[in-house]
């Protein structure tokens, strides 16, 4: 019998052995792809920035860089998702993800950087097994974690090496299964004794927790209230040992980011974020002053100075907290779109299988048994209509057609979405295989209808729509094929200016955002003067070349000329000083 136990679990050991590395290739394809060409090429802005600040740490040890021409060009001089601050450019996104991945880097060498997620991406599912056993049984708990490696959100963004959705969701599970842990664990233990095994699971959770937050820093809004919530469930198992340990731990990432920040960007307060400038809670703190102030006044009015102080001060709070407003009929309209039609092959089984589990905790609540998993229903729903009611107000447009396709923000904004409501599925097909009058067809049933979620999920991840995996891989090839010919026809020193296409041609060449109605005309004047090539990057024709050169450039004392074409439609013109006497006067900008 003991025999038989060993090989069970050997073949089960074996099976997931091969389905992690099979699953490491699938993950790993756009780096694969990557790392076969000469330079490093990224899809977005935000990925190009996460893995030249990766690498920046890792190489240098700072997370930022200086650039002397700031100064002459109102600190614009940097591609997007980067910021110019006092003679440095630092990230716009936070600071958490290069960091962590440069120091990776550090210890284990450049090249590993692009498989940093695809390698968390082949844990988290474990580690959302460990999080989920603690509240279903162990059937609905591994078919959760399977269906989460091949959900086609998580698929196609374990792709995305230096996108932070993976990172944080995975920081998130691994915080929420060290906890879940001390409640299996620990289970039969006095609530109020300490023991240093919960201390352990309780610090590494709570600074799991904090380090998630370090890397998507507007997640506070809802992290902090689902754990109040969590704790309102527990409360009686709780001490209050265990609560400091958990502050200190959560706490202690936070004050980390705090600190860069004063560095970064010359406030604890300010965040590298919301757009190209710096959003901070300065005034926020200020009006909290002013507001004690007018309370230890001895003034009847001191009251109602520090409700309008409040007020002003808490405004843009609120803007952080919404700051793409509320709109219930914009986020219906989009949560229909990304999660119900967009991978509607998963939608009737979840529905039918989370009534299953509804039913199943409230019966369990009224026979007294076990509150977890009417507790997961409810933080769930919570967490379902914030994020949704958050991310769903915010009308964005990530391709030209504007049609939902998998490579769309909310998407990974939704990432967590995906996975909370993966245990109905699972409850659905336990409750099928169970209830199947014949063995053989019980079995063929539940096993096609997982092949059905494979299929159709592999579809929609490397092959339905222009952001699959296919398309960025070939768009990845297309980015080598433009740098390389661009940086053949420019000089080293030479700034390009375009719309879109900074992520192509940055770092190798210096990059600047051709912004509305080329109000960057001025800074382009100022880069002339200091004496370095200035080259625009766009779809244009002569004739545009030249309508532009007059309608918005001809005050500025410059003009566009061909300078060659790069692909089919897309060329390079040099922006030419219309005064002789100021061409490429100052050799000491010239590197």
């Amino acid at each position: 019998m003991e025999y038989k136990v060993l090989v069970r679990k050997g073949l089960l050991a074996g099976c997931v052995a091969i389905s992690m590395v099979v699953f490491f290739f699938l993950y790993s394809f756009l780096s694969i792809t990557s790392l076969s060409e000469p330079s490093i090429r990224l899809n977005s802005p935000d990925e190009t920035a996460n893995y030249f600040f990766s690498r920046l740490t890792a190489t240098t040890g700072d997370i930022r860089y200086r650039e002397d021409l700031l100064s002459v060009t109102d600190h614009f001089l940097h591609p997007r998702s980067m910021v110019g601050v006092n003679g440095y450019v630092a990230p716009v996104s936070f600071v958490g993800m290069p960091y962590l991945y440069g120091s990776a880097a550090r210890l284990f060498g450049i090249d590993i950087l692009l498989f940093i997620t695809p390698l968390l991406a082949l844990i988290i599912p474990l580690l959302f097994y460990r999080f989920l056993r603690s509240i279903f049984s162990f059937r609905i708990a591994g078919l959760s974690a399977l269906l989460l490696a091949i959900h086609p959100a998580y698929w196609y963004f374990a792709n995305r090496a230096m996108m932070h959705n993976i990172l944080f969701f995975g920081l998130l599970i691994a915080g929420l299964a060290a906890l879940a842990s001390i409640r299996g664990r620990f289970a039969s233990a006095a609530p109020r004794r300490i023991h240093f095994g919960r201390i352990a699971l309780m610090m590494s959770g709570a600074l799991m927790l904090g380090t998630s937050l370090t890397v998507r820093v507007s997640e506070i809004v809802w992290v902090i209230p689902l754990l109040l919530v969590i704790a309102c469930f527990f409360w009686r198992k709780t001490s209050w040992w265990a609560v400091m340990i958990f502050i200190i731990g959560f706490a202690a990432p936070l004050f980390f980011v705090f600190a860069s920040n004063a560095r970064l960007y010359g406030n604890p307060a300010s965040f590298g974020y919301h757009g190209y400038g710096l959003f901070s809670l300065a005034p926020t703190l200020d009006a909290i002053d002013a507001a004690s102030t007018a309370v230890r006044n001895e003034h009847y009015s001191s009251l109602g100075l520090a409700i309008d102080e409040l007020y002003r001060g808490f405004d843009p709070l609120w803007k952080y907290i919404l700051p793409f407003g509320y709109d219930p009929e914009v986020f219906s309209e989009h949560f229909i779109q990304y999660f119900a039609k967009l991978f509607w092959w998963f939608v009737l089984p979840i529905a039918l299988g989370t009534l299953l589990l509804i039913r199943r905790g409230l019966m369990d609540v009224a026979e007294k048994r076990n509150y977890a998993l009417i507790a997961y229903s409810i933080c769930s729903s919570l967490i379902f209509y914030w994020m949704v009611a958050y991310y769903g107000s915010w009308i964005v447009q990530d391709n030209i057609t504007n049609i939902p396709t998998i490579g769309n923000s909310y998407v990974r904004y939704w990432l967590l979405l995906y996975a909370l409501s993966l245990p109905g599925i699972a409850a659905l097909f336990v409750w099928m295989f169970d209830r199947a009058r014949w063995y053989g067809l019980q079995r063929l049933i539940v096993v096609s209808m997982l092949a059905c979620l494979v299929l159709y999920s592999y579809d929609a991840t490397y092959l339905r729509s222009n952001d699959s995996l296919a398309a960025i891989a070939a768009s990845i090839r297309d980015s080598q094929h433009k740098l390389s010919a661009v940086r053949d026809l420019t000089e080293p020193n030479s700034v390009i200016v375009s719309q879109r296409s900074d992520k192509h041609f940055f770092p190798e060449r210096r990059v600047m955002e051709s912004v509305e109605n080329f109000n960057e005309a001025p800074l382009v004047r100022a880069l002339l003067d200091a004496g370095l090539p200035v080259y625009y990057y766009g779809l244009w024709e002569q004739d545009d070349a030249d309508y532009i050169s007059k309608r918005y450039f001809s005050n500025f004392g410059f003009e566009l000329v061909f300078h060659a074409s790069v692909v089919e439609n897309e060329h390079l013109y040099r922006a030419v000083s219309a005064s002789p006497d100021s061409d490429f006067r100052d050799p000491s900008l010239l590197r």
